[in-house]
Formats: structure tokens, C-alpha cells, sequence
């Protein structure tokens, strides 16, 4: 596990751990690791999240990457649910 880092001498541990927790990351993990953490929350919902969030944030660089990576999402939960039938 990675130490949060001191860059400088002296530095409070506890300013340090205030101003990581205003951070977009620091709130999109805590987002993430709530919603995982509510009960009934299933494995469509948890991608569902991680969509959202890659989504929101530009990560696939472009509409159409996605709108594809939308296209698979669908037929990802499409296929886990028929495997839940059988």
C-alpha cells in the first residue's frame, strides 16, 4: 500500500489528509466505494458507476467511444442476466 507522501518537512499529517479529501478523485473513490457498499447493490449498478464516472470525466476521449463502450455495458448486463437464468 502506498504511504500518503510528505513532500514537505514538517508537514501535519492531518492538513495533508484534509486537502486529499477535497480532491475530484478523492470523491469519485468515496462515491464509488458508498455505492458498492449499499446493501442490495448488484453488479449491473457497480458498472453502471463505473460508466458513469469514466463517462463523465471524458475518459473515452470521444462521443462515439462512448457510445460503444455504452453498446457493451448493455449487452454486458444483457448476457450476466441470461447467465443468472440458467
Amino acid at each position: 500500500m502506498v504511504k500518503i507522501s510528505n513532500k514537505c518537512m514538517g508537514t501535519n499529517q492531518q492538513a495533508i489528509r484534509k486537502r486529499i479529501r477535497t480532491r475530484a478523485s478523492y470523491s469519485m473513490f468515496m462515491k464509488m466505494a458508498q455505492e458498492i457498499g449499499k446493501k442490495g447493490t448488484t453488479v449491473e449498478d457497480v458498472l453502471d458507476l463505473i460508466h458513469d464516472t469514466l463517462d463523465n470525466r471524458h475518459s473515452y476521449k470521444s462521443y462515439r467511444n462512448s457510445r460503444y463502450a455504452e453498446e457493451s455495458l448493455i449487452l454486458v448486463k444483457e448476457d450476466l442476466a441470461k447467465a443468472k437464468e440458467v
